[in-house]
């Protein structure tokens, strides 16, 4: 009998031993980071293709450009494209005489009627996130009698600002 108790008091102790011992084993450990990345505001403009060609002017005649396409890619809803000459005139010039009427332009919101490039129009306003192709952009140009014959030229810019 006292040999029965004695292995009855070592599979108690094993029992006890191993209550204890096997939920620390089926402990875990978990630790939760976060990870962070900054995805900055984006825009970007391509003209498709790149220049305006109106041919040769024809005296009291609006010379148009055809149409042409910008487009926008935003990674915003909300921007607002404009277009204006570099120097801010918004005249075709040979060297430093321009022509007596501004170039025009239309297209985006302003489909319907031409606008004087002398006033830097706004060409789209709350655009789309995305890309935004606008189908529509055209330039147009009238000479007058009053204008000196020569090769005139002027340079603009379409800038795309994120409201």
């Amino acid at each position: 009998m006292k040999r029965t108790v004695i292995i009855l008091s070592l599979i108690f102790a094993l029992v006890i031993a191993l209550s204890v011992s096997i939920p620390t084993l089926a402990l875990d450990d978990t630790e939760t980071t976060v990870i962070t990345g900054t995805v900055p505001l984006s825009i970007n403009i391509t003209a498709h293709p790149g220049d305006f060609d109106l041919g040769t002017l024809t005296l009291d005649t609006q010379i148009q450009s055809g149409d042409k396409t910008v487009s926008v890619k935003c990674n915003k809803a909300g921007w607002t494209l404009t277009v204006a000459e570099t120097s801010g005139d918004g005249f075709m010039a040979n060297g430093s005489t321009p022509l007596t009427e501004p170039l025009y332009v239309k297209g985006g919101h302003l489909s319907e009627t031409y606008t004087g490039l002398n006033t830097s129009p706004s060409l789209e306003t709350s655009g789309a996130k995305g890309t935004v192709d606008i189908t529509d952009i055209e330039f147009a140009q009238t000479s007058r009698d009053a204008d000196t014959a020569g090769i005139y030229t002027i340079t603009v810019t379409f800038t795309a600002t994120i409201n």
